[in-house]
């Protein structure tokens, strides 16, 4: 399996340059510092909710109230 297809177009999977664009024209606040991912195959459910849990903490203890989910 080769990821150069997500490497030659990375803002396929996380539309990073469209969200900049919309701070810059100052139609979004502000586009959070770093990208949250997880893996999402053989995970359990009690570490898939716990990893949820410590991700929503974080984002809203830094003011976050928006976020995208995508999936590959």
């Amino acid at each position: 399996i080769s990821n150069n297809q997500i490497v030659m177009k990375r803002n396929r999977v996380a539309p990073y340059d469209m969200l900049k664009m919309l701070e810059k024209e100052g139609i979004i606040g502000s586009v959070y510092p770093a990208l949250i991912s997880t893996t999402g195959n053989s995970t359990s459910v009690a570490d898939s909710t716990r990893m949820g849990q410590e991700i929503a903490e974080r984002l809203v203890s830094a003011g976050v109230n928006g976020v995208i989910l995508t999936s590959t």
